[in-house]
């Protein structure tokens, strides 16, 4: 499921208000992953639950990067969209040096 947010929405994200789609509010729940940075700007990805069906909803926030050596974030978006998400367990094998 996709639910289609609006500017004002990433907006509110980003400032860390709270977030209200279709007069619900929607509960924080954690950051996903780590923040990535790059030379064009930084991302994060947010993971929120609609509490009326306690779906979880993951949307990503995309700042770009502007000026050179004395620079700044502008607030732009890959999309406006809060995707469905849910929780799994994976099992990770490495292979590592052994002392």
């Amino acid at each position: 499921m996709i639910i289609e947010l609006t500017s004002q929405h990433m907006e509110d994200i980003d400032s860390g208000k709270k977030l209200i789609v279709d007069n619900e509010e929607w509960q924080y729940v954690c950051q996903d992953g780590e923040t990535e940075i790059d030379e064009n700007g930084k991302s994060y990805r947010f993971i929120y639950r609609r509490l009326s069906d306690d779906k979880l909803f993951r949307v990503t926030n995309y700042l770009c990067r502007y000026g050179y050596e004395d620079y700044g974030f502008e607030v732009e978006y890959q999309d406006c969209n809060a995707y469905e998400v849910e929780r799994k367990e994976i099992v990770r094998y490495e292979w590592v040096h052994v002392k």
